[in-house]
């Protein structure tokens, strides 16, 4: 009777162990993802990367000008218009002088000059693009 005791003991035993192997994974089973439960709470929190920051496509308008005055009479009066906006020139300009005129940003290309010399009547009225020309020469 011992000896079917203790067959009956290494039986159960034998048993036993066989389950709990065959509760383990096999070494071709995916690893399941760990639980949030079960996941590290000091490990850094992964940030967000932050966005690059896009360049305007096209040409950038000017936001300065050289104004050159080669003609023979004083430039008194200088303005210069462009996506509503405008920007005067604060002095006269002697004959061949030059001064720089800052812009304010402007989103077009395109902007409207208009100059006042001393001794002529009329004032000049042109178009002019910023994005290609940054300076602009008066002649007689």
């Amino acid at each position: 009777m011992a000896r079917h005791v203790l067959i009956l003991g290494l039986a159960a035993g034998l048993v036993l162990s066989t389950s709990q192997a065959m509760a383990q994974r096999s070494l071709f089973d995916q690893p399941a993802a760990p639980s949030p439960e079960t996941s590290i709470p000091d490990a850094p929190a992964a940030t967000k990367p932050k966005p690059k920051r896009v360049k305007p496509r096209g040409p950038t308008p000017a936001r300065s000008l050289v104004i050159s005055n080669a003609s023979k009479n004083v430039l008194t009066d200088l303005e210069v218009t462009g996506s509503g906006k405008s920007a005067k020139l604060g002095k006269p300009i002697a004959p061949d002088m030059k001064a720089t005129l800052k812009l304010p940003a402007l989103k077009d290309c395109t902007v409207t000059v208009v100059a006042t010399f001393e001794g002529v009547a009329e004032a000049d009225s042109s178009s002019y693009d910023i994005c290609k020309e940054k300076s602009i020469r008066f002649t007689d």
